[in-house]
C-alpha cells in the first residue's frame, strides 16, 4: 500500500499491519477530499464563509495531534520528534 505506519510516524507509528493500511487509506481518502473542497471553496469565491469553519479543523487536528505524541513511547516518540 505504498507507505507503511512506520514510515509514516505522524498517522500513528504503533499501529501496523492492515490497521495502518487501513488508516492510512481512509486519512489519504479524506486529505483528497479536503484538497477537492478547498478548491471548489477558492473557485466559487466563498472563503469568508468557511474561515471559521477552518480555523477551528486546524486548532482540532493540533491538538489531536498534541495528543497522540503525548501518548507514544519508545522508537515512536522518536520519530514523531523529526515530524
Amino acid at each position: 500500500m505504498g507507505m507503511s505506519s512506520t514510515t509514516t510516524p505522524w498517522i500513528g507509528a504503533g499501529s501496523g499491519g492492515q490497521t495502518g493500511d487501513a488508516l492510512h487509506a481512509v486519512l489519504c481518502a479524506a486529505a483528497y477530499n479536503i484538497r477537492w473542497l478547498l478548491r471548489a471553496i477558492v473557485r466559487l469565491k466563498l472563503r469568508g464563509l468557511f474561515m471559521p469553519l477552518f480555523a477551528r479543523l486546524a486548532q482540532l487536528i493540533q491538538t489531536l495531534v498534541m495528543i497522540h505524541r503525548e501518548t507514544i513511547t519508545g522508537p515512536e516518540q522518536q520519530l514523531c520528534a523529526a515530524v
